[in-house]
């Protein structure tokens, strides 16, 4: 009875552990000027050390562009749509969509930041 009392209790926490680091998904993953391309993300942590807020960028090598700030809710969840541009995205090319949470190290407050990417690639 007992043994099968902590197998329970194993099988009931095995989820909330196995939801792993933070990870997020970009569809569609080449996107055309004007239409709309979508970024979630899951598994992005809820505690006292880390902001509530994700920032969302494309990087190439000689650009930089905020997309802009979303908020993650309290399963750990966001989505986030944006439209490529020519105020954003002159030519086309790849990227990489970075996704980054600053939080802090819970023993000094140092800077601990969360950060995830993915490439993409917008077409003209």
């Amino acid at each position: 009875m007992r043994a099968l009392l902590v197998v329970a209790v194993l099988l009931l926490a095995a989820p909330a552990a196995a939801s792993g680091a933070p990870r997020i998904s970009v569809s569609p993953r080449v996107v055309d000027h004007a239409a709309t391309q979508t970024v979630r993300g899951r598994d992005w942590p809820v505690i006292e050390f880390c902001a509530r807020t994700v920032r969302i960028r494309l990087v190439s090598d000689q650009n930089l562009v905020t997309l802009g700030r979303v908020r993650v809710s309290d399963r750990g969840r966001f989505t986030f749509r944006w439209t490529p541009d020519d105020e954003h995205v002159g030519a086309p090319s790849s990227w990489r969509l970075v996704a980054r949470m600053m939080c802090e190290s819970g023993k000094n407050g140092s800077p601990n930041p969360v950060r995830v990417t993915k490439r993409v690639r917008v077409r003209a």
